[in-house]
């Protein structure tokens, strides 16, 4: 299974219909981990489409052509600043998890960090909203970074056909969510994976191979 395939079946499966939010449950400690996203080197500046984009503006076109404008804008995001590729994919995880909705909880610190690319996206998730939703928006930033990380000799594209994603009001105050426990067992992050997305062995290993972005 390659990794490109774990992350369309993370990205795009779960968000076709609505997924009920799974309940929190049990210890999370992850005060290492933690740690070191807080102490991570801050981004300089920000991509020009939150400096230089007034909110009110809007696109007026087909879902199809905001979604093809949309990719271009996150490619070069991603082009300003290389860091935020592994970020979008990480985003688009942890609001998948549970539901694709737009919305993480940054009063979690197993979110630590994701202000940053949440922020990048405003501009293009406000821009787009008559096409796209904010969580559409997210989950398109990480499938076109999963894409833009594939190595050229193995290559595959991906199309993005699901949208109209149901967002939540508060993108910074989203469900409370239980990750998995970095002392969780194989069994108990194979189970979570299984519950989560209906990933299998070989597909669970393949996703957690998205830590080396």
């Amino acid at each position: 299974m390659k990794l490109t395939t774990a992350f369309l079946a993370m990205l795009v499966l779960p968000s076709i219909q609505a997924c009920p939010f799974s309940q929190p449950g049990g210890e999370n400690p992850h005060e290492d981990h933690r740690a070191l996203q807080d102490e991570e080197e801050p981004i300089a500046g920000l991509p020009k489409y939150i400096a230089d984009r007034d909110l009110q503006d809007s696109f007026n076109g087909s879902a199809k052509d905001a979604i093809q404008k949309a990719s271009e804008e996150i490619v070069d995001i991603m082009n300003q600043d290389s860091r935020f590729g592994p970020k979008f994919v990480r985003l688009g995880f942890h609001d998948c998890v549970g539901g694709c909705n737009g919305c993480v909880d940054m009063e979690n610190a197993d979110n630590a960090g994701l202000d940053l690319p949440m922020l990048a996206l405003m501009g293009t998730a406000a821009f787009y909203e008559n096409q796209l939703t904010r969580a559409d928006v997210w989950a398109l930033a990480a499938m076109t970074a999963a894409n833009a990380t594939q190595q050229a000799d193995s290559r595959v594209s991906y199309s993005f056909d699901f949208y109209g994603r149901e967002t939540c009001d508060d993108m910074s105050g989203g469900p409370v969510i239980q990750m998995p426990s970095n002392h969780i067992t194989t069994d108990g992050l194979l189970n979570f994976f299984k519950e989560e997305f209906d990933f299998d062995q070989q597909q669970s290993v393949a996703i957690m191979g998205a830590h080396t972005l």
